[in-house]
């Protein structure tokens, strides 16, 4: 097990057992997902003295070991990690994961990349009785941004092009909500890992929309259309 070093400075021993230590440092999600983790006093980054915090206990102490750790200033606090065990996936899944499927990805490890068809949902009624489904409101932003990315897309004759390709910065943004849907995985975590890179932006963003199914419905969409025409050509 690997997980995130997390120092946070200016706190002290009267800190250690309060609850809410790391919701103060916006870090109650990343170090433990709310959960106490382990925690302990030291001197970190720029000597300064604080905390030490992770979101699960293990074999290796917890120290700051600059030799041997990569820090680096998320503002508020520092983030690091071990030099020979970077987090990954098996690290860094949440409690309850969104269905999906596994992409191996640049970092040479497998992460389960959501798809925005098997989101959650709920039916809706409206004034009239009407129903529909609609995703849940905590994944609705999911939705919004996989939609984004899907209006880009174009498939013409089973080839996957662009109408108006998003900037790489807008796919990471939407790469990283993805991948943090079923991971403990923010944006100092993901800057720390050099992860996701440019090279796996188009799987996950794939993969998010189900790319797959929609080159083959438009595939045998191409094909009956293709069928009508040579049947209406042979009734003329």
């Amino acid at each position: 097990m690997a997980q995130f070093l997390y120092f946070l400075p200016g706190a002290s021993g009267l800190d250690l057992g309060k609850s809410n230590l790391c919701a103060g440092y916006g870090l109650e999600e990343m170090a433990g997902g709310g959960k106490p983790g382990e925690r302990r006093n030291a001197r970190g980054p720029e000597a300064q003295e604080g905390i030490l915090v992770r979101a699960a206990a293990e074999e290796r102490p917890l120290e700051y070991a600059p030799d041997r750790q990569t820090w680096a200033n998320a503002g508020k606090y520092w983030i690091g990690m071990w030099n020979d065990a970077k987090p990954g996936p098996e690290d860094l899944g949440r409690e309850t994961m969104l269905r999906g499927l596994p992409m191996p990805l640049s970092d040479h490890n497998t992460w389960q990349i959501p798809q925005v068809k098997a989101l959650p949902t709920y039916l809706n009624i409206d004034e009239t009785g009407g129903r529909a489904r609609k995703v849940l409101d905590e994944w609705g932003a999911l939705s919004q941004q996989a939609e984004r990315f899907f209006e880009t897309v174009e498939i013409r004759g089973g080839q996957i092009q662009y109408r108006s390709p998003l900037s790489e910065d807008e796919q990471h943004d939407i790469c990283m909500a993805a991948l943090g849907a079923n991971y403990r995985l923010g944006p100092y975590e993901s800057a720390l890992l050099q992860f996701p890179s440019s090279a796996d932006y188009e799987w996950i963003l794939w993969t998010l929309i189900d790319i797959t199914s929609i080159v083959r419905d438009d595939t045998e969409s191409a094909r009956e259309e293709r069928k009508k025409n040579s049947e209406s050509d042979s009734t003329q």
